[in-house]
């Protein structure tokens, strides 16, 4: 019995060494084999991690839950049209009321706003230039908070070089998005459009 304990001893520490050597013999030349340099090799890890944490990002901001804001223009009709007298200076004053905000149940959240306006004429000869209400953010700690009013002006609106019966089409494009941390909670845009008109 000693004897076959002893020849069972024997043959599978011969084949550990078997195993350790063709280990030893596939091992050692890729660990000795010259790999890129170690700033290459942080560079790649690098920038696997950093798209790994994209697609993460990605995949939770489809999952995050959306709002609608109840947005109300005042001060202004869609399609109102001023008459002006020819050349002059002008302001364009609105509100835009906003409700809702208390049915996002995250805090803090940023609530940001920016306007974009264009315009077009008949009279390829007329000058309009103009200035409006530059983008603003502010940050919402109350869960109550429910209701803003965000005012709008374009100022000084400059009109010249225009004839009767000119026409004058503006555009305004107003964006209200709110965001928790990295995630976008709503992002909604309202168009106001209103036209002036040269007094024959």
């Amino acid at each position: 019995m000693a004897y076959v304990l002893r020849e069972n001893a024997r043959f599978l520490l011969a084949v550990a060494m078997v195993i350790a050597v063709l280990a030893v013999g596939v091992i050692y030349p890729v660990m000795t084999r010259p790999g890129p340099p170690a700033e290459e090799r942080e560079e790649e890890e690098w920038k696997a991690k950093y798209y790994e944490l994209l697609e993460i990002l990605r995949k939770w901001r489809t999952i995050i839950p959306k709002y609608k804001l109840d947005i109300e223009v005042v001060g202004i009709e869609n399609d109102t049209v001023f008459v002006i007298p020819g050349d002059c200076v002008k302001a364009v004053t609105f509100m835009f009321h906003i409700r809702g905000l208390s049915k996002i149940p995250d805090r803090p959240v940023t609530f940001s706003y920016e306007f974009m306006v264009v315009h077009d004429t008949n009279n390829p000869n007329a000058s309009i230039t103009y200035s409006y209400t530059s983008p603003g953010a502010f940050v919402i700690d109350s869960p109550e908070l429910d209701y803003i009013e965000v005012p709008f002006c374009i100022y000084p609106l400059v009109i010249q070089y225009v004839e009767p019966g000119d026409e004058i089409l503006f555009a305004v494009r107003a964006t209200f998005t709110v965001d928790y941390y990295n995630a976008t909670l709503v992002d909604q845009d309202v168009i106001v459009l209103f036209r002036m008109v040269v007094a024959e």
